[in-house]
């Protein structure tokens, strides 16, 4: 690891220059500095190294760039970032939702419903409300009789997101 974050400040550049379009996908992997164009777990255990010692500051860098990649997650991805849903050292929850989404991943569903149902006390009551429902919307794209039931189980209550969960269960009955 570099110094106290895994990605050097060369290489934080690197990335803010791609996601900004200043450079396209063959040029950044050309000035980057490391071969992760050949590294098929580049990002599994960039992630890995990353969740282990709690680098807050690299992990928007990663999901970045894991964007530019065009990488799918695979199992020991998902459970890295569903280990990472319900840990409060980073910011990016929103990010591993959206990731935890895309996937479709049935074993995602238990950390989603624990996600939606969480006291967030770093997040004011807006972005709280918006982490939660956007945990209830993952579980609702990954569908099937799992998703249903935590649906239900979120539906019961008064808040904003016990009525997004039953109006999105109304849609599937």
């Amino acid at each position: 690891m570099r110094d106290l974050t895994e990605f050097s400040q060369h290489e934080q550049e690197c990335i803010l220059r791609l996601t900004t379009g200043r450079v396209d996908l063959p040029e950044f992997l050309r000035i980057f500095g490391r071969n992760i164009a050949d590294d098929r777990d580049f990002v599994q255990k960039t992630l890995r190294r990353i969740t282990e010692s709690r680098d807050a500051e690299s992990l928007p860098f990663l999901f970045y760039l894991w964007g530019f990649l065009d990488e799918p997650p695979e199992k020991e991805h998902l459970q890295l970032l569903r280990r990472l849903l319900s840990e409060s050292w980073h910011s990016q929850h929103e990010w591993v939702v959206d990731t935890l989404r895309r996937a479709k991943d049935v074993e995602s569903i238990p950390a989603l419903t624990r996600a939606a149902q969480a006291e967030y006390p770093d997040l004011d009551e807006l972005d709280e409300t918006s982490l939660r429902n956007r945990c209830v919307y993952a579980i609702e794209a990954i569908g099937g009789g799992d998703a249903n039931a935590a649906l239900k189980d979120l539906s019961s209550g008064q808040s904003e997101t016990a009525e997004l969960a039953a109006s999105l269960l109304s849609c599937t009955s």
